[in-house]
């Protein structure tokens, strides 16, 4: 069964992260999309919180968010766009190997 939930990025309510806790306790794999979350503390507060051995984090949008949250497995899709979510549905799917190589570091000078 696939369930999903929104989060408000910069300020999530106590029932959106109960319903995502809800659902991540029943669930075998969770996929975490998270988008600037290197620069909206909140965001990465909460993905810090829902993370955990089972969980695929993607990163859309940029890449930093992979340099301030750790998850066994991370993908970076560099936008948000539709033929983004395309490519990262086609490899959580396999029909696509992921096989690129980052060009940038992922911390980020203060």
């Amino acid at each position: 069964m696939l369930e999903s939930t929104w989060l408000d990025p910069l300020m999530p309510t106590s029932e959106q992260i109960d319903a995502a806790e809800t659902i991540i306790a029943e669930s075998e794999i969770i996929l975490l999309a998270t988008r600037n979350a290197h620069i909206s503390p909140m965001q990465r507060t909460v993905a810090e919180k829902l993370i955990n051995k089972k969980t695929v984090l993607i990163c859309l949008r940029n890449p930093y968010d992979a340099g301030v949250l750790q998850a066994d497995t991370i993908l970076l899709t560099l936008g948000d766009s539709y033929p983004s979510m395309q490519a990262v549905s086609m490899v959580l799917l396999g029909e696509l190997t992921s096989n690129s190589k980052l060009h940038v570091p992922l911390t980020m000078k203060s």
